[in-house]
């Protein structure tokens, strides 16, 4: 199996795969009510053409696989998410395709010393997934996103 991480910019091909992302109902269950908007996806598009975001697209034996998306935090930290599509939600693949991810976000982000995600705790998948790539639960925020309770995840760049 073949995986390779691709930055996303600002193309047309871009704005379609976003479209596609954020049309998976599975992906957009992950993000808070306001997130799921149009109005979100064309901030993010806007964040991703002005290389204010970093964007990522693992692709599997050639098939786009995701997105990971993150923008900069203070301190040297870039807060980060993850959806890997239906289709490549098997086994440990989706645990590949997010160190792949990390490792692509560290080498392009140079001055980057820890990435985080905030993930719902009621989300046993992709909490089991970001711990296994490598990131360390270090608190609860609690009713986060739309009232539920969201781990804080890190992932400091010589942990890998």
């Amino acid at each position: 199996m073949n995986i390779h991480v691709e930055q996303l910019g600002d193309s047309l091909a871009t704005r379609h795969w976003v479209q596609l992302v954020f049309s998976e109902p599975s992906n957009l269950a992950a993000l808070s009510e306001a997130d799921r908007t149009p109005t979100f996806r064309r901030w993010l598009l806007e964040e991703i053409r002005q290389n204010k975001a970093l964007a990522l697209m693992p692709v599997v034996d050639n098939i786009a696989a995701g997105m990971f998306w993150g923008r900069p935090l203070e301190g040297n930290m870039y807060s980060v998410h993850q959806f890997v599509m239906p289709t490549h939600r098997k086994g440990l693949l989706s645990v590949q395709i997010a160190k792949a991810c990390v490792a692509k976000a560290f080498e392009l982000l140079k001055t980057t010393t820890h990435l985080m995600g905030i993930t719902p705790v009621d989300n046993r998948a992709a909490l089991l997934t970001a711990k296994r790539a490598g990131f360390v639960q270090v608190g609860v925020l609690p009713g986060f996103h739309d009232d539920k309770d969201c781990a804080i995840l890190i992932r400091r760049r010589d942990d890998g």
